[in-house]
């Protein structure tokens, strides 16, 4: 009985220390992801390409989607975005226009939805407020159909499967950051996506903010690694023209007017300016509307954030807002008229 009882005292001894640990451990992981979340994940990793969309993307305000990788979570409202019913980042939107009514889509990605600024302030909303008062157009009804990280494939398909049925009259077409952004699958987007759903415990692993951080810096150090070997864009310039220029095929079928918009970026992008010049010999070939963001800035602090070489600051979305309603009037003045 003796002996019995001194094997238990060392074994619950035992336990006891790995309890210890154990505590010792999640006190330092708490610790350190308190630390993270007081200053802010921005500071620990400024800047730069990120893995796009994360398991915490996935369980918070965007959700998995079959065919197009990932959607807009219905509903999602904190402060800055603002999803409706219909999983737009957008007021409520009717499935139809009301009767007398001049429906705008805007189709593109982050700088379309608006990262970084209130729904209100994103260039759709300010399009929407100067032609309906400054241009005295009330009848104007813009729809914010932007979705972070979309390329021209997944806008041709969001269009025939969803956006088409809201028969707009006026669609903008502005895709362009994310075709020639780097394919993290190593496959390109209409041979990959959907990716795969993320199980649940990436999901439940998501909600630590340290975790996404140690994830962030293990993605940018492969990045780092593969550069070497050379980078695969989500779309390559050839695919890139096949899906816009279908995207135009089906606007024109759906009897809306297409209108390609170009955006700017900060210092030397020779695959931005590639993809721009793209946008722009189509709009010459298919005989198209084109508002030539990219060239309307004139200085560097013109339209884009101080932190980021490719996202709108809000002085940024209003400029283009406003020039977007100036070169739309005519178009809706005619239309107003009967013309």
């Amino acid at each position: 009985m003796r002996r019995i009882s001194c094997v238990s005292s060392e074994e619950l001894s035992r336990w006891r220390k790995l309890t210890y640990g154990f505590v010792v451990v999640l006190a330092v992981v708490l610790l350190a992801e308190g630390g993270v979340r007081l200053l802010g994940q921005d500071r620990l990793i400024p800047g730069g390409a990120q893995p796009f969309p994360t398991a915490r993307h996935l369980s918070t305000w965007l959700l998995y989607d079959k065919a197009l990788g990932w959607r807009l979570r219905p509903g999602f409202d904190d402060r800055m975005r603002r999803h409706n019913d219909l999983g737009l980042n957008n007021d409520m939107v009717t499935p139809t226009p009301v009767s007398g009514a001049y429906r705008i889509l805007c189709l593109g990605d982050s700088c379309t939805y608006g990262i970084g600024v209130p729904v209100d302030q994103a260039y759709p909303r300010v399009l929407e407020h100067a032609l309906r008062l400054e241009l005295q157009l009330p009848g104007v009804e813009v729809v914010n159909a932007g979705v972070p990280g979309y390329s021209s494939y997944q806008g041709l398909i969001a269009f025939e499967q969803h956006y088409r049925e809201l028969q707009p009259d006026v669609v903008l077409i502005a895709y362009g950051w994310n075709d020639l952004a780097h394919a993290q699958s190593g496959r390109e987007d209409d041979d990959y996506l959907p990716g795969p759903q993320p199980s649940w415990t990436a999901r439940l692993l998501s909600r630590s903010l340290l975790l996404s951080c140690v994830g962030i810096w293990v993605h940018r150090w492969r990045s780092v690694e593969d550069k070497g070997a050379g980078r695969s864009p989500r779309l390559r310039p050839a695919r890139s023209e096949r899906y816009l220029r279908r995207l135009l095929d089906v606007v024109r079928r759906a009897k809306a007017l297409p209108v390609f918009v170009t955006l700017p970026a900060r210092g030397d992008h020779p695959e931005h300016r590639r993809q721009m010049d793209l946008v722009r010999r189509l709009a010459d070939e298919e005989q198209t509307m084109l508002l030539d963001g990219a060239r309307l800035a004139t200085g560097p602090g013109d339209f884009l954030r101080v932190d980021d070489p490719m996202h709108l600051s809000t002085a940024g979305y209003r400029k283009l807002g406003l020039a977007l309603a100036e070169k739309l009037a005519a178009q809706l003045r005619r239309h107003n008229h009967g013309g």
